[in-house]
């Protein structure tokens, strides 16, 4: 095999390429939730339930997502330098290159985009300040608080609704 690639030679069109594959995206994601060493087995079994909806998965396609994994997937994510497999145990870990991936993937803990929670707290905060200007009676800056007050609370409730819509879908 080849030379692993560093954590900067992870050009962006070489991130794109590994984030591009569904199965690959799941491994990476998991490593990054557990932290910790996976087992290929157990890791090609979850990934199978969810494709196919069943669990325990069909064999065939337990069978079909492990062959995948570890013939493909895995080398080539071990090759950049992203996880560290150990072919002979079927063991899986974070590499170095991983960090590389953080600002490409969703979720919150990408800390390049702004979550559900942190637009509610940011609502929530102008709405205090608002409120605090409409009810203090020295203040003569009533006009248009109305309307800001609305904008604030269409805002916390769009907030409301991508975070319901995040918990369901397990993020």
């Amino acid at each position: 095999m080849g030379e692993t690639v560093t954590e900067a030679e992870l050009d962006e069109s070489t991130v794109h390429d590994v984030l591009r594959n569904e199965r690959r995206r799941a491994v990476i994601e998991r490593l990054r939730r557990n932290g910790e060493r996976l087992d290929l087995r157990t890791v090609s079994e979850r990934i199978a339930a969810e494709e196919s909806g069943e669990s325990p998965p069909p064999r065939n396609h337990r069978q079909s997502v492990y062959v995948s994994l570890h013939q493909t997937h895995l080398p080539k994510l071990d090759r950049l330098g992203i996880v560290d497999y150990d072919r002979s145990s079927k063991r899986i870990r974070c590499d170095d290159g991983i960090d590389a991936l953080v600002p490409y993937l969703d979720g919150p803990e990408t800390g390049r985009r702004f979550t559900p929670t942190s637009y509610g707290l940011a609502t929530g905060m102008g709405l205090f300040v608002v409120g605090g200007v409409t009810v203090a009676p020295w203040t003569g800056y009533r006009e248009g608080l109305v309307t800001a007050i609305l904008v604030l609370l269409v805002l916390l409730g769009f907030s409301v609704v991508q975070r319901s819509r995040m918990a369901r879908s397990g993020r």
